[in-house]
């Protein structure tokens, strides 16, 4: 499975937006880490679920193109950025096979997930368009992955 935090978003043009697009530099974030994930670490997942927040959608649809996916990307309320992990965990619960799920999702949800999937906490930074593999053997719980790789744009520092 893996977890894609969205890349960076423009909120420059409307500061009290709640749903921004992504900007030119986390448009251009996103084609990088996906390629860069794809040719040096296999990335190769089959379905990609975003939150319905428009910059997570935006980097799920760049993840789609880039990796020439045939599947739909499904949006689900699970991933928004409030929510739990638990509520995550719920819905894979109800995929056939989570190895090649990416969720596109925001902090601090994200973070918790990751956190939470992993058994711990430790110091792993999740700028924008940074992308986890997490292995599982078996089913994906709380607790029972492994942080496989975890790659990060060098560009992306802000929301």
């Amino acid at each position: 499975m893996y977890i894609f935090r969205h890349a960076k978003a423009d909120f420059g043009k409307k500061p009290h937006d709640d749903d921004p697009p992504l900007s030119k530099e986390g448009t251009l974030d996103a084609h990088s880490i996906v390629k860069l994930a794809a040719d040096n670490l296999g990335f190769r997942p089959n379905v990609i679920v975003s939150s319905p927040l428009l910059r997570a959608k935006q980097t799920g649809e760049i993840a789609s193109r880039d990796l020439g996916l045939k599947s739909e990307m499904v949006v689900d309320e699970c991933l928004y950025g409030d929510r739990s992990p638990a509520e995550v965990l719920e819905f894979l619960s109800h995929c056939k096979k989570t190895d090649g799920v990416v969720l596109v999702s925001h902090i601090p949800l994200i973070f918790e997930l990751l956190h939470d999937l992993i058994g711990g906490r430790g110091e792993i930074e999740l700028r924008n368009g940074s992308i986890a593999c997490v292995e599982f053997k078996g089913n994906a719980a709380k607790g029972k992955g492994t942080l496989v790789w975890l790659v990060q744009p060098t560009s992306s520092r802000g929301v």
